[in-house]
């Protein structure tokens, strides 16, 4: 991986993809963000973020509930150590997307967001979809990952998918027409255009072959099921 990695943790409940969260965290010039209750993952494995930002609604109430029990562990001197900042929750746009901003400012080139997919509220997860689309037109590769689903964007241009012999993904349009697409060594195999009417991508599956995908104008939301 070349460039700083940015790992934006948010309150969505972490699962399984804990693990592969923490081998993120434990590689080389990686910059941490908790996003507002994502706080809540930093205290209970004792990492330490580089920023904090959200409007703090009961986000310390929230990890006071969920802290480590050790003894040892003095909330108010772990959260002295982190840089923060307090939104107002009366704003343009999301705790999430002035996160990536911040990241994308302290030299990110590449993103992944966990607790930012599921949850209760169906309307944050479908603002980090539109998130990652907005900074993928620009150049920036984020990946969301929950315990089920990978997401990420392609903008005019490509993605190559390891050998899988099993596992479904899905390829929608978010911009009106997705041109020039082509589906390579999947279930099923395309070439045309993708509009964002019609989910003709749903559902494809790996079937033991390296594949691709790929579009030469527009957008295509790419959806990893486990």
């Amino acid at each position: 991986m070349e460039g700083r990695l940015g790992v934006l943790v948010g309150a969505s409940t972490i699962g399984n993809e804990e693990s592969k969260l923490l081998d993120f965290l434990g590689q080389q010039d990686v910059y941490k963000i908790a996003v507002d209750g994502g706080i809540s993952f930093f205290i209970n494995n004792n990492i330490v973020p580089d920023f904090w930002l959200g409007d703090m609604d009961s986000t310390r109430e929230k990890a006071i509930e969920n802290i480590n029990k050790d003894s040892s562990f003095v909330l108010d001197d772990f959260l002295a150590k982190i840089k923060k900042k307090e939104l107002s929750p009366i704003k343009d746009d999301t705790d999430m997307a002035l996160a990536v901003e911040d990241a994308v400012a302290n030299g990110c080139e590449e993103i992944v967001i966990f607790g930012g997919l599921g949850g209760t509220r169906m309307s944050h997860t479908f603002a980090n979809v539109q998130l990652v689309h907005r900074f993928a037109r620009k150049g920036i590769s984020i990946r969301m990952y929950s315990e089920t689903n990978t997401v990420q964007v392609i903008v005019n241009g490509s993605l190559l998918l390891p050998k899988k012999d099993n596992g479904f993904i899905s390829i929608f349009a978010l911009t009106d027409k997705a041109k020039g697409v082509s589906i390579k060594n999947l279930f099923y195999e395309y070439e045309g255009d993708l509009t964002n009417d019609v989910a003709l991508g749903v559902s494809n599956e790996f079937c033991g072959k390296e594949a691709s995908v790929s579009v030469s104008d527009g957008a295509l939301l790419v959806i990893f099921e486990d």
